[in-house]
């Protein structure tokens, strides 16, 4: 069976796309494909009020917990996707959050869905997959370290995730993961040491001598912050490199889940270093 994914980032899909309007409470329910002509005066307004009425399903309740009977117009608008994106204006807009719950748990709980894509960091989002998989850990403190998610209503969701995965089995649980390529932190550089220092002992220190130069040092954004004024990156640049060539090149059993989790590691590792070049 093709796992589905529901999706908390900014791009949308096509074929597979949920708005949300604030103003309105709206879903649109338009077939893929439906297309409205971009206003150019104020007249065309109306065109867009009109396209609005015809195309649009009005919500019942923004409330997370309400029942969800009124998004059957969702189900219409996913389709057969298997990827769903959830956009926003902005971050911490307690509507539109509360809004993206119900569609959520819509997705979840109606449509199969099983796995949550957060634009955050990935290191920390397998910390949160572990509190919503397992109960370890405080939603709270997780979310101190999401500046873009630090919200009462983003802790009612990742609680709502930890209460429908209890009890069930592993392979029917919500999975979470970061699908940030900028932030990622000393849990990547872990990682990577750990692996090679398992499989391969004796490339450690050609390894260290190209995670040393580029390490991070200080919080998140301090790390972040130095690397954009830092000149010149050319170095930091081969240094990630030749961390990812390490790791990509070692020998490995197909399906190798610790290789693939250290390749994935050095992938984001390097991902950083190319972002701000």
């Amino acid at each position: 069976m093709q796992q589905r994914i529901a999706m908390r980032v900014v791009a949308p899909v096509a074929g597979a796309v949920v708005v949300f309007s604030g103003a309105g409470l709206t879903v649109p329910s338009a077939a893929a494909g439906t297309t409205m002509a971009a206003p150019h005066t104020r007249t065309d307004e109306r065109v867009v009020k009109q396209w609005i009425e015809r195309n649009a399903h009005r919500l019942g309740s923004a409330d997370p917990s309400a029942p969800l009977d009124d998004l059957h117009s969702l189900r219409r608008s996913v389709g057969d996707a298997s990827i769903v994106g959830l956009g926003e204006p902005a971050h911490k807009l307690k509507e539109v959050t509360t809004l993206k719950h119900r569609a959520l748990r819509y997705l979840v709980e109606r449509m199969g869905f099983r796995t949550i894509a957060w634009e955050d960091d990935w290191t920390l989002g397998m910390e949160v997959d572990e509190y919503i998989r397992t109960g370890k850990g405080d939603p709270e403190a997780l979310l101190k370290q999401m500046d873009a998610w630090d919200t009462r209503e983003c802790a009612d969701v990742l609680r709502w995730l930890r209460d429908f995965n209890a009890g069930r089995p592993e392979s029917d649980k919500v999975r979470f993961f970061g699908v940030e390529h900028w932030y990622t932190w000393t849990p990547a550089y872990d990682i990577v040491k750990s692996y090679v220092a398992r499989a391969a002992p004796a490339l450690v220190p050609e390894l260290e001598a190209h995670l040393e130069p580029i390490s991070p040092v200080g919080s998140r954004q301090d790390h972040v912050d130095w690397y954009k004024d830092v000149t010149p990156k050319q170095p930091y640049v081969d240094h990630a490199q030749r961390v990812y060539d390490l790791v990509e090149g070692l020998p490995h059993r197909p399906g190798d889940r610790a290789y693939s989790l250290a390749e994935h590691a050095a992938r984001q590792i390097r991902s950083f270093y190319l972002t701000y070049y």
